[in-house]
Parts: C-alpha cells; structure tokens; sequence
C-alpha cells in the first residue's frame, strides 16, 4: 500500500469506527427474574412522536426458555410511539449459552402497535426512549 492509500483507509476506520459502535446502558434490574436490561443509546433513532432502539435482555443465571436450552441473552429491536404509548417488537434474536442463537421471524409488517402495560420492562423501555435526548446523554 501507498502511504495514500494508509492514509485513506486510517481516515475510514476512524469516521466509521465510531459511528458503529454500541454505547449499552444498564436501565433496569430485575431481581426475581435476575435480568438486567441494558439499551444501545446509540441506537436511539426519533422520528415525530415515533422512537427505535436496540435493547440486550441479560440473564443472569441459568434460565431456560420453552425449548428448554439455557438462554444468555436476548437483543431486540423495537419501536415506540410516545404519544399513544405504544409499542411493537420489530426484531429479536436470542442467544444461549452453547452459543446457538435464534431469529424470532418477522412478518414482513412489524408486530401491531400494543399498547405499554405500566409496572413492565417495556414501561421502562418506554420511559427512557421517550424522555431521551442527545443532548442528555
């Protein structure tokens, strides 16, 4: 390589680099079920009253899921709407401790907006997205 084309390669890394990277913050814990949910601020894209982030369900023993496997963690995508508080889950993926994972499968449209039960992890979800801003974090 040219000292050009090292030069032009260094400049990419860094301007992507940081662009892509994930910014997780622990939100919640919750004891009983010991979890802790975290969320990637810099994931948090706003558009009107309508919000999406990405969000890591960490488990913190050994929990099995319906297929009985022990699940580590699970990453979803969901999307808000502040006014109506409203919810629908775009996309999940979970991830076990053998090192397998899962893709919950999306119909092509996104779950039905529902509506955000209080006193929930996704109360809590909604509550942090939508009192968000970049110039509070």
């Amino acid at each position: 390589m040219t000292v050009q084309q090292d030069l032009l390669v260094t400049a990419l890394l860094l301007a992507c680099g940081t662009a892509q990277a994930s910014d997780w913050v622990s939100v919640a814990e919750n004891k009983e079920l010991t979890t802790e949910l975290f969320v990637d601020v810099s994931s948090i894209r706003v558009t009107d009253n309508i919000r999406r982030m990405w969000t890591k369900l960490q488990y913190k023993s050994h929990t099995k899921d319906d297929k009985n496997k022990w699940v580590d963690h699970d990453i979803s995508r969901s999307a808000y709407n502040c006014a109506e508080e409203l919810t629908r889950l775009e996309s999940l993926i979970i991830y076990y401790e053998d090192g397998d994972s899962d893709t919950l499968p999306m119909d092509p449209i996104p779950d039905p907006w529902m509506p955000v039960p209080p006193d929930t992890l996704r109360w809590v979800e909604l509550e942090f997205v939508c009192a968000w801003s970049k110039e509070t974090s």
